[in-house]
């Protein structure tokens, strides 16, 4: 038997934005592990910051970033909130941000 789509638990097919969810949450995954590890050393290397003082930056933008989140849904801007056109918005800006990495980079 082929099976074209996946299905849930009740057997209904799972919609398309699952996946897109699914990947965001992979590519999110990746770059945090990224950003840990590259974060640090551009603190250091570049900006000549103490290592002992990298750590609670680290800590500080992770905490900022986690308030933001948990304030996202309260917030009136109709842009922040959940919808398909958002999550690929954010896929782009990921791209864009990659290639400005890259271009200044090279």
């Amino acid at each position: 038997q082929v099976v074209l789509a996946p299905e849930s638990v009740d057997g209904a097919v799972i919609p398309w934005i699952d996946w897109i969810i699914g990947a965001a949450f992979v590519v999110t995954e990746l770059m945090f592990n990224i950003g840990n590890a590259a974060v640090p050393q551009t603190l250091t290397r570049t900006f000549g910051l103490e290592i002992a003082s990298v750590g609670p930056i680290l800590a500080l933008l992770n905490c900022v970033t986690m308030l933001f989140l948990t304030a996202l849904p309260y917030v009136p801007c109709p842009w922040l909130h959940r919808s398909p056109v958002n999550i690929l918005a954010c896929f782009f800006c990921i791209l864009a941000a990659w290639v400005s990495a890259m271009v200044a980079t090279s």
